[in-house]
């Protein structure tokens, strides 16, 4: 309910930069609202599809070394031929469509938040746009052959499900507090937003290396919920210890902030109608 429900679900719609690059790829803000209300609609349907496959390969294909097999040994003996390769055409486009999306993420955050900040702080110039694009390509290579050069090294873990939730579980925590307080909090300064995400992260690396703290081999939600928790306390203690940002650079950014300002407000009525 905490761990999964409110932090790693609601923290993966709203701050995972490879969802949010899709809504702000839309026609429209009513497009980028109904496709998200859609997506988390069908999101809660995730947990069963997960469940029901992993229960019926317990009777299916009993003895399976990993739980990791159990779909494609199902579609393997189940399925005739043309629907098993239908199905793992299926498979196969759907990993495709995460993987790249996840690449050009990292591209984008690598070309526009790190190089390109910096690169602007060194030279007083932008990056130009068609530097950026051969940087962002030159990235999204070196990530693809980075990945396949390391798939080697997760053969030891049990559940690719668990390693994915574990890695989730080191940032998704601290991301959504921050995200969570600069939007409903006027209060909040980057210097709050900077410390809650170091020291978030820095938390759930000390959670996640102390063994039996938590009566879970695989205790990622305990750690979501808890570096959660942890965050919006470190996040509100730094930014109240901080100055106060001016009204001009959060106007239209604070969800209270928004509801009072007239002239947002006819904004949004102009564009609702």
């Amino acid at each position: 309910m905490f761990g999964l429900g409110i932090v790693m679900a609601t923290g993966y719609m709203a701050g995972n930069q490879s969802v949010v690059q899709r809504t702000l790829g839309a026609r429209s803000e009513w497009d980028a609202k109904g496709g998200m209300l859609f997506a988390g609609f069908l999101k809660v349907f995730i947990p069963l599809l997960v469940i029901v496959p992993g229960l019926a390969a317990v009777v299916v294909e009993p003895g399976l070394a990993k739980g990791d097999m159990a779909v494609p040994s199902m579609i393997r003996d189940i399925l005739p031929p043309g629907l098993r390769g239908l199905m793992f055409a299926a498979l196969f486009a759907a990993l495709m469509s995460s993987v790249d999306s996840s690449l050009n993420s990292c591209a984008t955050i690598w070309t526009t938040d790190l190089y390109g900040r910096v690169h602007q702080w060194v030279t007083g110039a932008e990056l130009n746009a068609k530097k950026a694009l051969f940087l962002g390509r030159a990235c999204t290579l070196v990530f693809i052959l980075l990945a396949g050069f390391g798939a080697p090294l997760l053969e030891g873990e049990e559940t690719m499900y668990n390693f994915i939730q574990t890695a989730l579980s080191m940032f998704q925590g601290p991301v959504f507090a921050i995200l969570l307080l600069g939007i409903m909090w006027r209060r909040t300064t980057q210097w709050g937003g900077l410390a809650g995400l170091v020291l978030g992260v820095t938390f759930t690396t000390i959670l996640h290396n102390i063994d039996n703290l938590f009566p879970s081999d695989d205790p990622f939600l305990f750690v979501a919920w808890w570096s959660f928790v942890f965050s919006i306390v470190a996040t509100v203690v730094v930014s109240l210890l901080t100055p106060r940002d001016p009204d001009e650079k959060v106007r239209g950014l604070v969800f209270g902030q928004i509801v009072t300002d007239g002239e947002i407000q006819r904004v949004l009525r102009e564009r609702s109608s």
